[in-house]
């Protein structure tokens, strides 16, 4: 990767300043905005009211710029206690191809390690192979999906740092044997190869 791009770990107020200024030119390409184009601005308005309960030091906002420019973008917030969800991921079109996602893919990693994070979760359109490929080669696994009424049929990725609750998930979806450590778990010692 060039060297000159450098990734900032930002406050919500600095990401989003520079997202609503340029949100327009980077979601173009998108059908909507998502499920908010059926909701009244009265609607609108009292969902913006509810406070989450989870602090914004908890949540991940990335900026990765070139010459002062901000030319890819990442933010995720904390869903539960353990699970943090990639929300949202871009990289302007000139910049794509260079692996500006895949560096915020591992910013997003290590710092939600650093946090104290179980899970990394995502949701993408199944067709989404730009997004969906370099998760998988960095350790996501698909755990779901889900129909939604924005977005479409969206396929759940999931990153887990713990690698006994992984497995346990390889062996409950039939994708491989119990671990030794999962049969233990699961008392299953007659399942072992």
């Amino acid at each position: 990767m060039d060297e000159s791009f450098i990734i900032e770990c930002v406050s919500s107020e600095v990401f989003f300043d520079g997202f609503k200024e340029e949100s327009n030119e980077e979601f173009q390409e998108f059908l909507h905005s998502g499920n908010s184009i059926f909701y009244s601005e009265e609607e609108k308005e009292r969902y913006r009211s509810i406070k989450p309960d989870f602090k914004d030091e908890a949540f991940l906002y990335f900026i990765v710029k070139r010459d002062d420019v901000v030319v890819a973008r990442s933010f995720s917030n904390q869903i539960s206690i353990d699970t943090i969800m990639m929300c949202m991921s871009y990289v302007k079109k000139d910049f794509r191809g260079r692996g500006l996602y895949k560096l915020m893919l591992q910013e997003t990693i290590e710092r939600a390690k650093d946090i104290g994070y179980r899970k990394i979760q995502s949701y993408h359109n199944t067709t989404n192979n730009d997004i969906i490929i370099p998760k998988l080669k960095a350790g996501f696994v698909f755990t779901g999906m889900k129909i939604n009424a924005g977005y479409g049929t969206l396929a759940e990725l999931t990153y887990f740092f713990n690698k006994d609750e992984r497995d346990a998930v390889d062996f409950r979806t039939g994708y491989r044997r119990p671990s030794k450590k999962v049969s233990e778990v699961f008392n299953l010692s007659m399942c072992e190869v």
